[in-house]
């Protein structure tokens, strides 16, 4: 039984490598290296940017000009290399982002875990998301990691990533707060 489970996660661990992967692939040899999504090119001139001043607070390229007011943890990642991380960062949160949704679906209902994962590797959005640079890709990533290490117990470092997460987006967070204070209020415990 153990092994017949192993397995099932190899394969769906494979064919979510080859999913993420395909589109990587086609853009390189096919399409000159084009990316996803216009988001995906901003955040490279934007990442550009703040490898040369260390921190942005005016967009003179939108719009003509403006304040610039988003989280900037997903801009200084790419800074370290905006062409290639671009590319590659969202594959390789994509692959841990699934693993962990794995592994907490297994936790809490290990009967339906393969099946969920399935459904989740081959879904539009996921492998959307997952093939753009966007800084959702880590926000999501880092929720699940907190998900998992608060299934685990391990309180202080769940809240660590739920914090991290909230550095490269703001919406998971509210959604993630939104539902520790339904389960608080259900189960009548807010710590």
């Amino acid at each position: 039984m153990l092994s017949n489970v192993k397995l099932q996660f190899c394969g769906l661990l494979v064919l979510c490598i080859l999913l993420l992967a395909i589109p990587l692939f086609i853009r390189m040899n096919y399409s000159n290296g084009l990316l996803i999504n216009g988001e995906s090119y901003r955040n490279i001139r934007l990442a550009e940017d703040f490898k040369e001043t260390g921190f942005i607070s005016q967009d003179d390229l939108s719009y003509g000009g403006r304040k610039f007011y988003g989280e900037q943890l997903w801009l200084f990642l790419l800074s370290l290399n905006p062409e290639k991380l671009a590319r590659w960062l969202p594959f390789i949160f994509g692959i841990l982002s699934f693993v962990l949704f794995y592994l907490i679906i297994n936790r809490i209902k290990p009967t339906v875990s393969t099946l969920t994962s399935l459904f989740l590797v081959t879904s539009p959005p996921f492998l959307y998301l997952f093939s753009t640079s966007t800084k959702h890709t880590a926000a999501i990533f880092f929720v699940l990691l907190g998900f998992y290490l608060f299934l685990k117990k391990k309180n202080a470092f769940a809240y660590l990533a739920f914090f991290i997460a909230g550095a490269f987006a703001i919406l998971p967070i509210f959604l993630v707060t939104l539902i520790f204070l339904y389960k608080g209020m259900k189960e009548r415990k807010f710590i």
